[in-house]
């Protein structure tokens, strides 16, 4: 089974359609991710993981790395 940081990581290459991407970088900071695809995973992460992510946990500093992503989601699953 694939840990949450690698299903994050494959939701993410696929939105953005690069491959390259690696689990330690800044998808925010170094412009992976911009407003409409973390819309896109935002939606695709509630789908997978069976969540509601709330207005509030919507900031640069929960959704820069996949770390983050995956700290929110390791929260709500619980």
């Amino acid at each position: 089974m694939k840990t949450i940081e690698e299903q994050i990581l494959k939701i993410v290459k696929s939105i953005t359609q690069n491959e390259t991407i690696e689990i330690n970088q800044n998808l925010l900071d170094e412009g992976i991710l911009d407003s409409l695809t973390t819309i896109e995973l935002i939606a695709k992460l509630e789908e997978q993981f069976k969540i509601n992510i709330e207005n509030d946990e919507l900031n640069h500093e929960n959704f820069n790395t996949i770390s983050s992503i995956s700290s929110i989601i390791k929260k709500k699953i619980r």
